[in-house]
Parts: structure tokens; C-alpha cells; sequence
């Protein structure tokens, strides 16, 4: 079965224009749209920011031609990861496109495969759930050759294939491109509006391990979100029910789309946190600080494939919460680390727990995900001061017997 794609009729130009820039000999670029079992649809594209350097440089030989392409497929990951944090939910990175005057298909195809599944691993090593059997997994990669002008006038020399991101080794697959305009068709969006407040046991004085620590939180937290009770606009439905909006009158005005749908507004129904403990494990009695995350999240996830059912659409707005708030956790991180490279202590928004009696049970995660922190010497002491007394006095002990001997 051939995988269909309907891109936006805009990205025609948009294309076009990136093709005939001056002074560049090779584009590459990122696909952005929405999967369903049937087609694809592509809503926009977004070419990575240039190397400044060409295939066809006369100072670029055959082995610094191969570190240049590395590089290439480095700066094109890095695209991705900014483009992802970006999108709301229901929209990915699709794939990728390479305009270049190369006529070697097997080159070309060879380089897009390197860059379409390091894209594909990178997104989603850093995501916080893993793709489910019900996921499409094809995505797409496209050629397109501008060595004559007049594949730039009508774009006949578009190469267009499919790869399947879950098996590293499969064949490259045929695809049908067609341009065509989406947003006449306006798809559905759902809102919903969070109130956060997570408190995640960390040890302060390591940043590294706080960002760990912090993924290990988030990762239960989004677990719990995924599995959470959605009610749209009030009302439960069932997950293979179709998901409808009502319908707005068509409007007169310009710029006023006729049959427009109001956006669905969707309450999330978290269940209760509970201390689960695995068999074999204990679980840690302190931590040497925590990190609370309370704040608002403002959701949204656009559905627009045909007849979308409602756990499809409650999925990816589920995903979009789960992404917003690790996507603002990275970014307070990436500063930290700007900010505190010349330090060793660190110091956040982190709550001192150094008093047990004074520490509170955190309700987002048990204990047991989380290594029990280094201690320093004081507190070592502080801990074992029972220990310590019988040591002194010990010691007391035998002083005085050895002065009684003496005398």
C-alpha cells in the first residue's frame, strides 16, 4: 500500500523559493504536519539554517565532503529538537526534504535516511512517553533535484519515499505527494487550562542529577496524566465515540471562515498519587532538597485528519501537556547550567530539608525511583551521633584508665 501525503498548496512557493536562493547549492529542511493510518497531511515546512558551505565547494574533498554531511544531519537534529518544543499537540516533525542539485539517487536518499531517523531517535529520547502500537510510523523524506530550471516551474523532479522509524534496517517505500489547500477543511482544537504543583525530591548540590531527577518526577507525573479521565466541554465520551464540535454560523465578514468549529474545551481528571514501593526495594527516608514546579498550563492539540476519534484526540492533547511543562523544565535547566557553570554548589528554587522532622511526604512520585543523595561529613555526624557519643565515651574510658595505671 502506498503511503499518501497531502501538503499545503503554500509550501508549492515556499519550495520554490528556497530552491532558486542565491548563493545556495543545498537545503535541507524539516516537514511538519499530522499522522493518521490512511494519509499524511503537511501543514508547513522549515528549512534549517545553512552551514555556508556547498557540495560543490572546490576546497571540499571526499573526506571533509563526509564531515560536512555529519554535520549537516547535526544541525538538522538540533532544528528538530527547537521545532518540537514549539508544536502543539496533534503536530510532529513528519519528515525532512533536501533541495540540492545532486542527480546521485543513492546519495541523496542515503543522506535523508541518516537525517530522518536521527531526527526520529532524538525526538523521542527526549520525550517522556513511548510511542504505542497505534502510532503511524512511517515518516517521509523528499528530493528535490534543482539542477534545470524547469523542475523549479513545475517541481517534476520531486522524489518522494517512506521509511518505517521503527525498524532501523527497512526499505525505503514509494509515496504519493499532492499538493493540496487544508485550510479551506479546518480541523478541530481542543483546549484545556492545568493547575500544576509537583514538589520533586532531588539532591541540590549536583545539577546533573537534578536534571535526572526531574526527568525520573516528570515521568511518573506523565504517566499519571496519560492515564487521566478527560471530559469534554462537561461531558464524558468514550474513546471511539467521533469527536464533534458545534458549528458556528458562517460568517459575513472577511478573514471569517464559514463553518468554522469552536474549539473543545477539555477538563483533566488526575487520579490520586500513592506511595507504590517495588518488591525488594526500600524506599529512601530523605532527600537532600526538592524542586517545586507549581504554575498554570495553557493546552491545546489541533485534530485535523478525517472523522478523528475522540481517544485520538485526547491522546495528543494529553501529549501536549506532558511536553509543555518538560519543555519549560529543559529550558530552566539549559539557563541553569548558562548561568551556574562556574559553580559547584547550585541553588534553585529548591526547598532545605536538612530537618527530617520538618520534611514532607512529596505526593508525586515514591520515594523509591530516587538514589538516597551523598552526605557530607557534618551531616554524617548530625546522623550518628548516638555512635559518636559511645565513641567519646570510649575514648574518655580509656584515658582515664591509662592515667590511673600510670600513677
Amino acid at each position: 500500500m502506498v503511503k499518501s501525503y497531502l501538503a499545503e498548496e503554500e509550501l508549492r512557493q515556499y519550495l520554490l523559493r528556497a530552491a532558486k536562493e542565491d548563493g545556495i547549492q543545498r537545503q535541507a529542511g524539516l516537514f511538519v504536519g499530522q499522522c493518521s493510518p490512511q494519509k499524511d497531511y503537511i501543514f508547513h515546512a522549515a528549512c534549517t539554517p545553512n552551514l555556508n558551505m556547498s557540495e560543490n565547494d572546490p576546497g571540499v574533498g571526499e573526506a571533509s565532503l563526509g564531515k560536512w554531511q555529519k554535520k549537516e544531519t547535526e544541525w538538522v537534529v538540533g532544528h528538530a529538537r527547537q521545532l518540537t518544543r514549539m508544536l502543539p499537540g496533534g503536530l510532529c516533525v513528519i519528515g525532512v526534504f533536501l533541495l540540492c542539485a545532486s542527480e546521485m539517487e543513492e546519495d541523496v536518499q542515503g543522506a535523508l535516511r541518516k537525517m530522518l531517523f536521527a531526527v526520529e531517535h532524538a525526538v523521542n529520547a527526549n520525550s517522556l512517553w513511548k510511542r504505542g502500537d497505534d502510532d503511524v510510523q512511517e515518516r517521509v523524506a523528499m528530493h528535490l533535484c534543482t539542477k534545470s530550471k524547469k523542475s523549479l516551474t513545475t517541481l517534476d523532479r520531486i522524489t518522494v519515499r517512506s521509511y518505517d522509524i521503527s525498524d532501523p534496517k527497512c526499505n525505503a517505500c514509494p509515496a504519493e505527494w499532492k499538493f493540496q489547500s487544508l485550510h479551506a477543511s479546518r480541523g478541530t482544537e481542543l483546549h484545556c487550562n492545568l493547575r500544576v504543583h509537583l514538589q520533586i525530591p532531588c539532591n541540590r548540590h549536583c545539577l546533573s542529577n537534578i536534571n535526572q531527577d526531574l526527568k525520573t518526577g516528570l515521568r511518573a507525573w506523565a504517566h499519571d496524566v496519560m492515564a487521566g479521565v478527560c471530559l469534554i466541554n462537561g461531558s464524558y465520551r468514550s474513546d471511539d465515540d467521533l469527536l464533534t464540535g458545534a458549528q458556528v454560523k458562517p460568517g459575513r465578514g472577511k478573514g471569517k471562515r464559514s463553518g468554522a468549529i469552536d474549539p473543545l474545551l477539555v477538563t483533566l481528571l488526575l487520579p490520586p498519587r500513592r506511595e507504590q514501593v517495588a518488591d525488594g526495594q526500600k524506599a529512601v527516608p530523605w532527600y537532600d532538597g526538592a524542586l517545586t514546579l507549581t504554575g498554570s498550563l495553557h493546552c491545546r492539540a489541533f485534530v485535523h485528519c478525517h472523522k478523528p476519534c475522540v481517544g485520538e484526540a485526547l491522546k495528543a492533547l494529553k501529549r501536549d501537556i506532558v511536553s509543555s511543562l518538560w519543555t519549560r523544565c529543559q529550558l530552566l535547566m539549559e539557563d541553569l547550567l548558562i548561568d551556574e557553570s562556574g559553580r559547584r554548589d547550585v541553588s534553585l528554587v529548591l526547598a532545605d530539608m536538612e530537618q527530617e522532622d520538618k520534611c514532607t511526604e512529596p505526593s508525586c512520585l515514591p520515594r523509591s525511583n530516587f538514589p538516597p543523595p551523598k552526605l557530607s561529613t557534618y551531616r554524617r555526624l548530625v546522623r550518628n551521633r548516638g555512635h559518636l557519643a559511645a565513641l567519646l565515651t570510649a575514648i574518655l574510658a580509656m584515658g582515664l584508665f591509662l592515667l590511673f595505671f600510670m600513677e
